[in-house]
């Protein structure tokens, strides 16, 4: 089995921890990026059925994972973002930092078919703009883990499901590129 990987939360009223980095495919340093000014305040929420990134990096990630995946044609519309449909095969994952563990998004948990025949004509990246300056992780980050909360030390535990295509939380240190603020 694999093994459980602990990462810790602060002690306030969310299970919420700080963010210290984003990567895009893989860990090679041209795509792994902290943020810049610092750790973002982010919380991880089930009942929320996508990501929520705060408008500071909302359009920089946005821009990196399209850039790295090879996506042009997309637009973004009041903070959500639509494209053709892909393959989840044919995408990278995304991966979010907290406490030295790289947490990953699947790609085929980041999309969503939203063509009304069903048809895969029109999907739904499942990053959304928060408006609110923290990052707001649902459902898309903690599928394909068994997770577990403990109040008591604080923490959440991740371990892949048996039919996951996730690996156990992958370790390495905060990258050291800047994943710049978008003022726009």
């Amino acid at each position: 089995p694999a093994q459980r990987v602990n990462i810790s939360m602060n002690q306030d009223f969310y299970w919420s921890a700080n963010g210290t980095g984003v990567a895009f495919g893989d860990f090679t340093v041209n795509n792994t990026y902290k943020y810049k000014g610092g750790e973002v305040y982010s919380i991880m929420d089930s009942g929320t059925s996508a990501l929520l990134l705060t408008s500071d990096f909302f359009i920089a990630i946005v821009q990196h994972y399209m850039a790295r995946a090879g996506i042009t044609g997309y637009k973004i519309l009041f903070g959500k973002v639509f494209l053709s449909c892909y393959s989840p095969d044919d995408l990278p994952s995304l991966y979010f930092q907290f406490s030295g563990y790289w947490i990953e998004i699947h790609p085929r948990d980041l999309f969503i078919d939203v063509s009304q025949s069903q048809n895969g004509g029109l999907c739904m990246m499942l990053i959304q703009k928060n408006s609110y300056p923290f990052n707001l992780f649902g459902a898309p980050m903690l599928r394909g883990y068994y997770t577990t909360h403990d109040p008591v030390k604080s923490i959440i535990s991740f371990v892949p499901t048996p039919n996951s295509p996730k690996l156990p939380l992958p370790s390495g240190p905060i990258p050291e590129q800047e994943l710049e603020i978008d003022f726009s």
